[in-house]
């Protein structure tokens, strides 16, 4: 509508600046008026123009910044669903392990619990954070390994490789627990063929590996460690979980976040 506008305005203009074929000479004076008429009726174009092309401008950003908006609390809806798909499936583990210490070793039992508040009191402190430090994280993971060893002995075992500052890089809490939950959940252990687990970090990323020596029941699975930790990661950035499924070995990588300033 207004480049039609606009080209009639320009016709008009040169219209009324030509004289008609054949026609006598206007009249100076007239003929200045009617250019002024043109002038002035071209500059209201413009400043129509540029005002309603301002108008939509900033209706679009107004729009983006709703999008954006709604957006952002689809995400954070999702990611506390997510959060929440953690912290049951874990007590539910903790709970199992300290009944049956209570029962066997009452002094161990007494060192789970010591440990098993540190592990809680960090779930409760970040359980609100998108992200924490691999720092954090790793003093959390050492707690909860100390849970394991409680129940596994020798037959598990666990080696950290840093390469990293790791006060600098992040990635969402509990990652590197469902990770070794995980581990420990589809794998027979024993003394004389313990599960070994390594965690590799370095600049951008976290490699956690295991050998393989699944459980029977290991192949009904329903991967939901898995899917969380891709879901979560899906809604932080666009680096993908990669898995390597092995014959031999399993090995996940988990990206570091360095967050925006």
């Amino acid at each position: 509508m207004l480049s039609v506008t606009y080209g009639f305005l320009v016709a008009f203009v040169v219209w009324i600046d030509r004289p008609l074929t054949g026609s006598p000479a206007p009249d100076p004076a007239l003929w200045t008026f009617r250019r002024y008429i043109g002038l002035y009726l071209l500059g209201a174009v413009f400043i129509y123009t540029f005002l309603t092309g301002l108008n939509i401008y900033r209706q679009a950003q107004a729009k983006v910044a709703q999008a954006e908006e709604v957006r952002r609390e689809f995400l954070q809806m999702r990611l506390q669903a997510l959060r929440n798909q953690v912290s049951p499936h874990f007590l539910f583990n903790s709970l199992s392990v300290l009944s049956s210490l209570v029962q066997t070793d009452a002094a161990l039992a007494v060192r789970f619990v010591r440990q098993l508040t540190k592990v809680y009191r960090y779930i409760l402190d970040r359980q609100e954070l998108e992200l924490v430090t691999l720092q954090q994280e790793l003093a959390f993971l050492d707690a909860y390994f100390f849970l394991l060893q409680i129940r596994f002995g020798k037959k598990i075992s666990l080696q950290q490789h840093l390469e990293v500052d790791t006060g600098s890089w992040m990635l969402p809490p509990l990652t590197l627990q469902l990770l070794v939950e995980n581990a420990v959940k589809h794998n027979r252990m024993s003394a004389a063929q313990p599960l070994r687990i390594t965690l590799h970090a370095a600049p951008g990323r976290v490699v956690l590996a295991n050998n393989r020596s699944q459980r029977d029941e290991a192949g009904h699975s329903t991967g939901i460690g898995l899917r969380n930790i891709r879901g979560r990661y899906a809604l932080l950035t666009r680096t993908p979980v990669v898995v390597d499924a092995g014959s031999d070995t399993f090995a996940v990588t988990v990206p570091l976040i360095i967050p925006e300033p």
